[in-house]
C-alpha cells in the first residue's frame, strides 16, 4: 500500500465529513460548493511524515511522499495546496496525526489530532509575516511519533530474525522514541501487508479564498468560533502561570528548578495543554496489534509483555502518564538539569504537588468551578517506581497493571508479565480523573 492524493468534489467527500464533524458538514452544505471547487483527500501510511522541518509533504502520482515544492507534483496541486505557512486548512477523516517539535534532538509531543479535528485553522487566517508558526521546528507524522514499547527490545538475535523475515536493516534502538524508526520499517515491509492509513481532507486555495466572501460568512463565522475555542488553553495560560508562581512563592518552595519545572509540566498535562502518554488500547495511533504480533512471533526474545505507550490527552483517557526518564517539558535548560536519581526526584515532586495542591484548594484566585481549579479538586496524582524502598507514598510499579484491563489482557494473550521494571517505569507520575483512580 502506498500514499495517495485524490482531487475530488464536495459531492465526493461530503459523507466523510458528515461522519466525523456534522456541524462543519452542515455549514458547508449551506453553501453547496459546485463541482468545479477542488477538495483533496490525502492518504498516508503509518510513519509517513506530513511536515518535515515546517515543510508540507504530499503524495505524488507514484505514491511517494515529497515536499510540496517537488517537481513531481503538478502545478495545479502546488497552487491548490501551497497557500499557508505550513499546510492547507483541512480535517482528519481517519486514524490520527501527531504534531511535534524537534528541539535539540528531543521529541516534544505537541498535538494529537483525531477524526473530526480541523488543522491549520490558525495558520489559514493568519496574515503572512505576523506569526512564527512556520518555524522549522515543526514536524508532523501519520499516526503517533511519540510511540514506544515498554518491553526491552535490544536482543541482537531478535533483530537478525526481523531482518531475515521482513527484509529490513535498521540499527537497534537504544532510546524509547528511537523505536518509531523500527516500527515504521516493520509496517512498511511488503510482507506485513499493513493497510493502516491516516486519511486527511485538504481544502483548496479556492475554498480558503471564498471564506473571505459574503456568501461564505456563516461558514467563516463557524470556523472563527472553532478557532476561538481552540485558544482557550492559550488564553488561560497567564492565569495558570500566575497561580502556579504564586503557589511557589507562598509555600516558600526552594527546590531544584528542574523539579519545579517538571511539576508545572505535570499540571500542564492535567489541563490538556500537552499530551501525556497512555497504554494503547486500539489501533488509532498506529498498527499496534501488528507491531506487537511481529515482536512476539518473529523477534521472539521478549522478557515481558509488548505493551505500547502512545500520546494521549487526559480528556481522552482515564489516566495518562509522565516518566522522568523520558522528559518532554519545554523548560529544559542548563539551569534545570535532572539529578539523575528518579526515586529522589519522584519523592520531591510528590512533596511539591502536595504543597501546591493545598494552595490551589485555598482558591485565592477565586477560580472555583473552572478547569484550573479542577487541577487540585478533580484530578488525582499517583507516583510509581519498581523499587520505592522506604518511600511509602510511592507505589510499586507492578501494581499499576491492575488499574488497566488492557495490561491484564495482554499478559494473558502473550503469556508474558507486565514490564514493571522498564526504563519508563523508573519514576512515573500518573495523572487521572479522581473518579477513575
Amino acid at each position: 500500500m502506498t500514499a495517495q492524493l485524490q482531487k475530488l468534489s464536495w459531492e465526493d467527500v461530503r459523507d466523510k465529513v458528515k461522519n466525523v464533524n456534522e456541524p462543519l458538514f452542515n455549514e458547508i452544505e449551506k453553501i453547496s460548493p459546485d463541482k468545479s471547487m477542488p477538495f483533496y483527500i490525502a492518504k498516508y501510511r503509518f510513519g509517513d511524515q506530513i511536515i518535515i522541518n515546517g515543510t508540507l509533504q504530499i503524495p505524488n502520482d507514484k505514491g511517494t511522499v515529497v515536499p510540496i515544492t517537488d517537481s513531481s507534483l503538478s502545478k495545479t496541486v502546488k497552487n491548490d495546496l501551497n497557500y499557508t505557512m505550513n499546510m492547507p486548512l483541512g480535517i482528519v477523516l481517519e486514524k490520527s496525526i501527531e504534531l511535534h517539535g524537534l528541539v535539540n534532538s528531543r521529541i516534544i509531543p505537541w498535538r494529537i489530532l483525531k477524526p473530526g479535528r480541523l488543522f491549520s485553522l490558525w495558520g489559514s487566517f493568519q496574515p503572512s509575516g505576523t506569526s512564527s508558526h512556520a518555524a522549522s521546528m515543526w514536524q508532523m507524522t501519520a499516526g503517533a511519533r511519540s510511540m514506544f514499547m515498554l518491553s526491552k527490545i535490544e536482543e541482537k538475535r531478535g533483530y537478525q530474525k526481523l531482518q531475515k523475515a521482513l527484509g529490513i536493516d535498521i540499527a537497534i534502538p537504544r532510546e524509547p522514541y528511537d523505536q518509531w524508526h523500527l516500527f515504521k520499517e516493520i509496517v512498511h515491509a511488503p510482507s506485513t501487508h499493513c493497510e493502516w492509513q491516516t486519511e486527511l481532507l485538504f481544502f483548496s486555495r479556492e475554498f480558503r479564498e471564498k471564506l473571505d466572501t459574503e456568501s461564505f460568512n456563516s461558514l467563516t463565522n463557524h470556523l472563527f468560533r472553532t478557532a476561538w475555542l481552540d485558544t482557550t488553553l492559550v488564553r488561560d495560560q497567564i492565569i495558570f502561570d500566575s497561580m502556579y508562581n504564586s503557589a511557589i512563592m507562598s509555600c516558600n518552595i526552594k527546590s531544584n528548578p528542574y523539579l519545579i519545572n517538571t511539576t508545572k509540566h505535570i499540571y500542564e498535562l492535567a489541563r490538556n495543554s500537552f499530551p501525556g502518554l497512555a497504554f494503547a488500547t486500539d489501533d488509532s495511533a498506529g498498527p499496534i496489534n501488528l507491531i506487537q504480533d511481529v515482536f512476539v512471533d518473529i523477534y521472539g526474545h521478549l522478557k515481558s509483555s509488548p505493551s505500547m505507550m502512545v500520546p494521549a490527552y487526559l480528556n481522552d483517557a482515564d489516566r495518562i502518564y509522565y516518566s522522568l526518564n523520558i522528559p518532554t517539558l519545554l523548560s529544559f535548560s542548563a539551569e534545570t538539569k535532572p539529578i539523575n536519581n528518579q526515586l529522589y526526584d519522584l519523592s520531591w515532586i510528590k512533596v511539591l504537588q502536595d504543597k501546591i495542591n493545598a494552595y490551589f484548594k485555598k482558591d485565592e484566585f477565586n477560580l472555583s468551578g473552572t478547569p484550573i481549579a479542577n487541577l487540585a479538586n478533580s484530578v488525582g496524582y499517583q507516583y510509581f517506581h519498581p523499587n520505592p524502598g522506604k518511600h511509602n507514598d510511592i507505589v510499586m510499579a507492578k501494581n499499576l497493571q491492575h488499574q488497566h484491563a488492557i495490561l491484564c489482557d495482554e499478559e494473558k494473550k502473550f503469556n508474558l508479565p507486565f514490564s514493571a521494571n522498564s526504563k519508563f517505569m523508573h519514576g512515573v507520575i500518573e495523572i487521572g480523573n479522581l473518579g477513575n483512580q
